[in-house]
């Protein structure tokens, strides 16, 4: 268990056939910075302890978290 950091992850749509992910709602994006204000309060985090899953997945598709929480 990491008690540092956190990572969140948008499990969006894929469109197989363009391989693209839909575009995050602005629902979505207020929704994932309201749950990240709520988890830094409480756990002391700045946005250096806050990740996207694209930016420590090993895996080659990217892009699922665009646009959902950008760092200051």
């Amino acid at each position: 268990m990491n008690n540092e950091k956190i990572t969140y992850q948008k499990y969006p749509s894929l469109q197989y056939e363009s391989y693209a992910w839909d575009t995050p709602t602005q629902a979505q994006k207020d929704s994932i910075k309201n749950l990240v204000e709520i988890l830094k309060a409480k756990y002391n985090l700045s946005d250096n302890d806050v990740y996207k899953h694209d930016d420590i997945s090993p895996q080659k598709v990217r892009g699922k978290a665009k646009g959902l929480h950008e760092k200051e």
